[in-house]
């Protein structure tokens, strides 16, 4: 990692917090049907549980409402400080590597905690300031490559 390589130079743009899938009527109602399948079979499985269908019921509704929030749009940059998401700064010592992600052929900059109780912070870079961004962030966060978790395959595929 290299520290004096050119620290005046910076990477800014407007853009969204995180990718958003449009989802239709029909993902919805797929949504609803799946939870009613399994708040009663969760029902006869625990013998008349209210509490447990209650839950299912509002983790859906929760999730529902999660699915359809549009993302902000926020300042980013990327300096030899570190990245900064509004006037938030992110330093690259919280991060113990980084890799280049491309979800539906937009690609990005995943940053990886080194706490495993914080996010990973993914940057999607325009792809004209991806080069320079990716010349800073190599410069102070080694590059490891990694593979999708399940989860992350299956929000993908959920359209999530």
């Amino acid at each position: 990692m290299q520290d004096n390589v050119g620290e005046s130079q910076s990477v800014s743009w407007v853009g969204p917090e995180f990718i958003h899938h449009p989802k239709n009527a029909g993902w919805y109602m797929g949504l609803g049907f799946i939870a009613a399948v399994v708040a009663v079979a969760c029902y006869f499985l625990t013998s008349g549980s209210i509490f447990a269908v209650i839950t299912i019921v509002l983790a859906v509704i929760a999730l529902a409402a999660f699915a359809s929030r549009q993302p902000k749009d926020h300042q980013f940059t990327i300096d030899y400080s570190g990245v900064y998401v509004g006037e938030r700064l992110y330093p690259y010592e919280q991060f113990g590597s980084f890799a280049i992600t491309n979800n539906d052929d937009i690609e990005s900059i995943y940053l990886m905690s080194v706490n495993r109780l914080q996010m990973p912070l993914s940057l999607y870079v325009p792809a004209e300031q991806m080069e320079a961004a990716l010349q800073i962030v190599e410069a102070m966060v080694p590059y490891q490559e990694r593979d999708q978790t399940l989860v992350e395959q299956l929000m993908h595929n959920l359209r999530f």
